[in-house]
């Protein structure tokens, strides 16, 4: 989830799993493949000037490029590897977002099976999330 969003976006994520930034991700995957993300320093420590370009050419806005570089860097690298050897295994992947209990973001794969999709879902501590104190039209996601 970006670091700030309508409170209509914010819900409609809450329902359906979907943020710009996880259909972003799928859609570059599918269309990229995975061979310039198969170095850890592709997202590590920040993402790299390929990956940003490629993620901007596919809908990501601004914000949120720097919303996924500033996720710890363990989680980065998790997600790359979880992506890469789904790829490898001719598999899909479908990204999603949730908010939950614990005190750190986390990453949670899912993987049903072929020809199912491996699931990746980025799960952000309900902690962690604020309403603007302006006019309580945004609604800010920490890490």
């Amino acid at each position: 989830m970006p670091a700030y969003s309508s409170i209509k976006t914010f819900i409609q994520s809450l329902r359906t799993g979907e943020t710009n930034i996880t259909i972003t991700l799928a859609r570059a995957v599918a269309a990229e493949g995975v061979d310039n993300i198969r170095d850890p320093a592709s997202v590590n420590p920040h993402l790299s000037n390929w990956l940003r370009g490629v993620l901007a050419a596919h809908g990501m806005r601004p914000a949120e490029i720097t919303h996924v570089d500033n996720w710890p860097p363990a989680k980065k690298e998790e997600a790359r590897a979880w992506v890469v050897a789904a790829v490898d295994a001719s598999r899909s992947v479908a990204f999603a977002w949730e908010l939950f209990g614990g005190d750190d973001p986390a990453n949670r794969r899912d993987d049903p099976g072929a020809p199912q999709p491996v699931s990746i879902t980025f799960r952000s501590p309900r902690r962690g999330v604020r309403l603007s104190g302006l006019n309580y039209g945004q609604v800010h996601v920490d890490q």
